[in-house]
């Protein structure tokens, strides 16, 4: 029951991080680490939205298939 949930979370996450920096690139992708790991406004915590929304301003790929690859629903 437990190892469904980890490579559910934890394997499938790290795959996908590891294909988005195929995709974009090293530069990009570290940029968007860098950016990630800058506290949020006012300690809010970040969201789903907020990740995509960093993601999309890190490249002018389409990520499309790597969300429907990746997620149930695509990011907006």
């Amino acid at each position: 029951l437990f190892r469904p949930y980890v490579n559910a979370v934890y394997l499938r996450g790290a795959q996908f991080l590891e294909t988005l920096r195929q995709r974009i690139g090293d530069p990009a992708f570290f940029a968007l680490l860098q950016d990630l790991g800058q506290p949020a406004e006012g300690d809010a915590l970040r969201t789903a939205a907020d990740f995509f929304a960093r993601v999309a301003a890190a490249t002018q790929e389409d990520l499309t298939d790597l969300y429907t690859l990746y997620f149930r629903n695509s990011p907006p």
